[in-house]
């Protein structure tokens, strides 16, 4: 991972590996490729010294083998007390006033390898490497990750942290956008975007009655619904007149199963999202002496003169979403054994025993919490 000034961190491709073999009726093989990839994002570049020809043969031997894949450079800023904003590799990292206690340097940088890694198969795109690993945050910061296109039908896009400790990809609450997806974050670690089935709650969630049920050994939250009264949201405070205000929820759990263990993470977050007419926007635009073309213009501008997190979408013609997360709630990493009776799971941590009324329906896990209701998908 890159530090500091992104000197370091950037991993080049080792050198072809492979000698050359025996020449044409020689008896000596070729030397080995002995030139190294180039450090970068598209890795290191294959070996391209061929070993030379065999002791009285008269073909040399073959070129030597690829470099291994590199990472990128890190790129780095300073945080201070009224916020700040990290970019690199395609990916944005936005924090508000009092994330920090004083001017604190953060580095990102990525890698397009995912070897070794859990669930490679679903990571869309690149791992992003958040440094100093392990720092934490007063407030959230809102990160944004780059996607190509829409998610299939009937699958998400999430963002998720790496938890090193259970080797666990954990999800956090994440919006969907154009060309990016969006998630409020409060430390650094590694972070990628992962694909996951969804589960269609435009109807609500409908869940079934508690019928207990023979658990699978993964599931992501493909759904959830909130049963109570959402509280309201006033306009953006520059329109007052041309913006309205909405409040919703945004989750981010799963639940892994294996051999009578547990791991189980839920983060669920309030967003407060700005409905801005163009007239509104139009407003900002003078007030801040820029011009944008698009929505998404507005997340560094706007973050930087309100002193929050912000990330806005759709197109300034029409009308500018523009969400922030002004609280959090995050149950941490929770790990134990489980069992099951009847339509009762029972959860046992360290610190406390949960248990849950539940439904195995289909590929589906369903389960009441307080006012939400829950759908996760194997």
């Amino acid at each position: 991972a890159g530090t500091t000034g992104g000197s370091a961190g950037t991993t080049g491709g080792s050198g072809g590996s492979t000698g050359g073999t025996a020449g044409s009726g020689g008896t000596t093989g070729g030397a080995a490729g002995t030139t190294g990839g180039s450090a970068g994002t598209t890795g290191g570049s294959a070996g391209t010294t061929g070993g030379s020809a065999g002791a009285g043969g008269t073909t040399g031997g073959t070129a030597g083998t690829g470099g291994t894949g590199g990472s990128s450079a890190g790129t780095s800023v300073t945080i201070t007390t009224d916020g700040g904003r990290l970019e690199f590799d395609g990916a944005s990292l936005t924090f508000g006033q009092n994330a920090v206690t004083g001017n604190t340097v953060i580095t990102g940088s990525s890698t397009s390898s995912t070897s070794g890694l859990p669930r490679a198969g679903d990571i869309q795109g690149k791992v992003y490497d958040l440094t100093p690993n392990g720092t934490k945050f007063d407030d959230v910061g809102v990160l944004t990750l780059p996607v190509s296109g829409a998610a299939p039908t009937g699958k998400q896009w999430f963002i998720a942290w790496l938890d090193t400790t259970n080797n666990v990809w954990i999800p956090v609450p994440t919006l969907q956008l154009t060309g990016r997806v969006a998630a409020p974050i409060n430390h650094f670690t590694y972070y990628a975007v992962l694909q996951g089935n969804a589960a269609d709650v435009t109807s609500g969630c409908n869940i079934a009655s508690p019928c207990g049920g023979t658990l699978a050994s993964h599931y992501d939250l493909g759904g959830f619904c909130f049963t109570g009264t959402p509280p309201g949201a006033g306009p953006f405070p520059t329109c007052s007149t041309d913006s309205t205000g909405s409040v919703g929820t945004v989750g981010g759990s799963l639940f892994e199963f294996n051999g009578g263990n547990f791991v189980y993470s839920l983060t669920v977050a309030t967003k407060t999202t700005f409905h801005m007419q163009p007239t509104c926007v139009s407003k900002i635009e003078s007030g801040l002496s820029i011009t944008v073309s698009q929505c998404s213009e507005l997340d560094a501008p706007l973050s930087a003169a309100m002193k929050m997190a912000m990330v806005c979408e759709g197109n300034p013609a029409t009308q500018c979403d523009c969400s922030v997360f002004p609280s959090v709630a995050d149950n941490g990493v929770e790990t134990g054994t489980y069992s099951t009776a009847g339509t009762k799971l029972t959860l046992v941590a360290p610190s406390k025993t949960d248990t849950i009324d539940y439904c195995v329906s289909g590929n589906t896990l369903q389960m009441t919490l307080g006012e939400f209701e829950y759908i996760y998908n194997e």
